[in-house]
């Protein structure tokens, strides 16, 4: 399992996340289980298996759209905290 934790989001301010917004799958595709979509608030959640996808949506009006996040392997065969990786 993996926990994921989304620090700083400075993002374009839209109720449903209709302009910009960051996606946490529960998997490696976008048909996965969504874990968690945020666009103004800061969150941590955890896969149920050893993969989690992180989609980054903006539109093209404002570019002012940044996010951190930190993860660490949790549960069976854990390891160490790690860095976005792209």
């Amino acid at each position: 399992m993996i926990s994921v934790t989304v620090g700083e989001m400075t993002l374009e301010y839209c109720p449903n996340c209709a302009y910009d917004s960051v996606t946490l799958y529960d998997g490696s595709t976008e048909s996965s289980t969504v874990l968690k979509k945020l666009c103004t608030t800061t969150a941590s959640v955890t896969s149920s298996g050893s993969t989690v996808l992180v989609v980054f949506k903006s539109d093209y009006s404002v570019n002012s759209g940044r996010f951190s996040l930190s993860w660490t392997f949790v549960g069976q065969g854990g390891g160490g905290p790690g860095d976005v990786n792209q």
